[in-house]
């Protein structure tokens, strides 16, 4: 090579390499003198080049390459796209649309061996037509699995379960996102290892930051990628499901425990994605094992899973995991009633609650952290109204600030002085020509909408009034207030009409008038979740409505891993603590 200028090409050379767990490259036992080669060519001076084609990057190559020394390391992207149109149209005639075609080139990463084995396959059996092809919603298939299977059993473990968490994400995430779901935690430096490892392998794909917007880097799987991984974590989680979550002897770590097979805190369209393509296939091949394997009609999924979770009641986060919550994801999955069940002394992480009813479940002591409920309506406070007519729009603040803008031009037309505290609601008289404010100095006021003056102060009430209703006609005026009462004024004379209880536990409170042919009526619905209706005339209360509440009877004494307000919420829709 010094007195003669040669090509030598070492092609493959990823099958004599070998990874640990911690995603080091070594030589695989006899291979070792490899080494020593590559090391020696690129320090020695010489006239020659060698070209290495790898998956995996040989250890010397790491340490002696750069941009600007003679040993360089390019990383082999795809194809642009009409490339990747050429190089299929070589294998014969292809049918499809411009969008077709580009799902075809982008599922497998416009990877040129990957598209001219499935243009053999879609030849054959569908000839030619991409469509049909895509139809079938499938890109690993027989050589290309093999592809990708070589490459995904030469993975670490740490390696392994990085794949798993990005398969499950379904879209891209952050490094901070995967070092916080990754469990047991690894390490920043093992991370960034395991993650520089998959990427020179092409495994993963690492969003490019730009000038424009400079967010963190994102990290993904090729479609193709997905579809096996996804594949794999299915099969196994099955298998350790039927095996009642006992490990073998091969197994280091459950994925079943060690990975979220629903991220109840994503966004809705990925949430939806996870079911679509863990959740359910993940059912539906246990229904099929089941069947095949002859258990009793007795024995059900639910009884397998139900069984699997008194395995983990009482035993360490360390221990169990996402086990509790995949469990808990997989029921409701089921839709089964998951009334009278008992979740209590679980770790139940990252399970989604929000559509679930839990009437009469116990909670008791579970580490709930990251699972996500259902909401109540939020304190909406009402504080704001268009007028009859749409062009006006009132707004009032926590500074008993009241303003009046043009919808249009969105100019201030009138800022109303008056009000000592926060301006809790607003409401515009049926003619357009009265404002009357509800504030926490409890007051109510009637405000000229042309001029701005005050018309008239309401008092009586006791606490802060939260909202305020005109009567349909306009001549009856009603403010809700914490001093759980709702009073009704003669709109023209000030004179108070009605004082109206409202039920105990009735804190903050929303008031409108109904017209009826008999009467008016006033209903107030209040933070506890009822509707209280009167007869505005007589005072006479009419009906209490009390709507169903999801959690009804659900136990969340000494819960831990969600907050204060959380746990409101839960009792507000009829959980208790002991």
């Amino acid at each position: 090579m010094r007195s003669q200028r040669c090509l030598v090409i070492f092609d493959n050379v990823e099958t004599i390499l070998q990874h640990n767990d911690k995603s080091k490259s070594s030589y695989i036992e006899g291979y070792e003198a490899y080494g020593e080669i590559f090391r020696q060519i690129g320090e020695i001076r010489h006239q020659s080049c060698l070209v290495i084609t790898s998956r995996d990057q040989p250890p010397e190559i790491r340490l002696l390459e750069g941009a600007s020394l003679p040993v360089r390391a390019f990383q082999l992207s795809g194809l642009q796209k009409t490339e990747a149109q050429q190089l299929l149209q070589l294998k014969g005639n292809f049918q499809g649309s411009k969008e077709e075609w580009n799902r075809l080139v982008e599922g497998y990463a416009a990877n040129p061996l990957a598209l001219k084995i499935i243009a053999t396959t879609i030849q054959k059996l569908f000839d030619g037509s991409i469509s049909d092809f895509l139809k079938q919603e499938t890109l690993v298939i027989g050589n290309i699995r093999n592809l990708i299977s070589q490459q995904f059993e030469r993975l670490s473990e740490s390696e392994k379960t990085v794949i798993y968490w990005l398969a499950i994400y379904r879209d891209s995430a952050s490094f901070a996102e995967l070092r916080s779901d990754i469990f047991p935690p690894i390490s920043p430096q093992n991370l960034i290892e395991v993650l520089e490892s998959l990427e020179q392998r092409s495994l993963i794909e690492k969003s490019k930051l730009t000038l424009i917007a400079k967010h963190r880097a994102q990290f993904s799987l090729q479609p193709m990628v997905m579809e096996y991984v996804t594949e794999k974590l299915v099969a196994q989680v099955c298998q350790e499901i039927l095996a009642g979550l006992e490990a073998n002897a091969d197994q280091k770590n459950l994925l079943f425990k060690t990975h979220a097979l629903l991220r109840a805190t994503a966004q809705d369209y990925v949430r939806e994605t996870q079911v679509r393509f863990i959740l359910k296939p993940i059912l539906e091949r246990l229904l099929l094992d089941r069947l095949l394997i002859e258990v009793s009609e007795k024995f059900t999924i639910e009884n397998l899973l139900t069984q699997c979770l008194n395995k983990l009641r009482g035993i360490s986060s360390l221990k169990t995991g996402y086990a509790g919550g995949n469990i808990l994801n997989l029921l409701c999955q089921l839709q089964s009633t998951l009334t009278n069940y008992d979740f209590s002394n679980l770790t139940i992480w990252q399970a989604y609650l929000q559509d679930v009813n839990l009437h009469n479940v116990n909670f008791e002591s579970s580490d709930l952290s990251q699972c996500v409920f259902a909401e109540t309506f939020g304190m909406v406070f009402a504080g704001i109204a268009f007028s009859p007519d749409g062009t006006l729009l009132a707004i009032g603040d926590a500074e008993g600030e009241l303003r009046l803008w043009e919808v249009a031009t969105g100019k201030l037309v009138v800022n109303f002085a008056g009000h000592l505290g926060w301006v809790w609601s607003v409401a515009f008289s049926p003619d357009g020509q009265i404002l009357s404010s509800a504030s926490e100095d409890e007051t109510v006021r009637l405000w000229s909408v042309d001029t701005g003056e005050c018309l008239n102060i309401f008092q009586g009430h006791s606490n802060s009034v939260w909202s305020v209703a005109f009567s349909p006609e306009g001549d009856i005026l009603a403010g809700s207030s914490l001093d759980q009462t709702v009073r009704i004024w003669d709109r023209h004379t000030g004179v108070c009409l009605k004082v109206l209880p409202v039920m105990t536990h009735a804190m903050r409170s929303a008031i409108a008038f109904g017209n009826f042919t008999e009467y008016y009526a006033i209903a107030s619905g209040s933070q506890n979740g009822t509707i209280q209706i009167w007869d505005a005339q007589t005072g006479e209360s009419l009906k209490i409505l009390n709507p169903d509440r999801p959690y009804q009877g659900t136990n969340i004494t000494n819960v831990t891993g969600i907050t204060t307000a959380q746990k409101d919420v839960l009792k507000a829709l009829g959980a208790f603590e002991i």
